[in-house]
């Protein structure tokens, strides 16, 4: 499907991965672009993207880098709240993919 030109970008990318159920058949997204920064330097780790097969679809990776990104997020938040010993009360997500509404994975 070709998208009208006035369609918005991130309602197109949300769609997409609104389309797969949580879990993304099982892909594993390790958004590590940088490795020794963020939530996952400790492990000198760079990022991949897990459990491809044939039958991997293009949405099941847009969900998939959906659920990755937010665990980094996460983790950065824990990291934070340990170092000021307290809750963080508010965070400010720009873009586009704050409009997402897709559920959140149990993993």
């Amino acid at each position: 499907m070709i998208p009208e030109i006035s369609t918005n970008k991130y309602e197109i990318v949300i769609k997409e991965a609104e389309s797969v159920p949580a879990g993304s058949g099982g892909i594993i997204f390790v958004p590590s672009f940088v490795k020794e920064t963020g939530p996952t330097k400790k492990y000198g780790i760079e990022g991949a993207i897990l459990g491809l097969t044939l039958r991997t679809t293009k949405s099941q990776i847009i969900r998939v880098i959906f659920k990755g990104l937010s665990f980094q997020l996460a983790q950065a938040l824990q990291i934070l709240e340990r170092e000021k010993r307290s809750g963080i009360n508010e965070i400010h997500v720009v873009g586009g993919i704050e409009k997402s509404s897709l559920e959140p994975d149990k993993s």
